[in-house]
């Protein structure tokens, strides 16, 4: 027997009836973020990192300055990196599901990323 989903549940606050819930795979996509995962050379390959939280340091996760290619999760709304750290300095926004296979192809961005703020 399947589950059923849970279509709309309402509470009452101050004699209105307001949503709470609208289904549970709609609370479960917007809990989720993004992430990244950063390798150390183009073409996905060579060490890498996935980051699924702020980063203000890539230092302390041993991945400073060494980034040449990019995958983001499909879900949540992406990723910014940043080429210095605390998110300062040159940056580039990426997309829910963008690859960059290669960053010496994007002008200052091969091995200069310091910081990642997740959306």
């Amino acid at each position: 027997m399947k589950m059923a989903k849970i279509l709309l549940a309402t509470i009452l606050l101050a004699g209105a009836a307001v949503p709470i819930v609208t289904s549970i795979s709609d609370v479960h996509a917007a809990s989720k973020k993004s992430c990244v995962t950063l390798y150390e050379d183009v073409h996905f390959k060579g060490k890498s990192v996935t980051i699924c939280d702020d980063v203000q340091k890539l230092s302390k996760l041993k991945f400073n300055d060494k980034a040449s290619s990019v995958k983001v999760s499909k879900s949540g709304n992406g990723a910014t990196l940043y080429e210095h750290t605390d998110f300062r300095g040159g940056y580039v926004n990426l997309k829910p599901g963008d690859k960059v296979a290669d960053f010496t192809k994007l002008i200052g961005l091969n091995d200069v990323i310091s910081s990642v703020n997740i959306k």
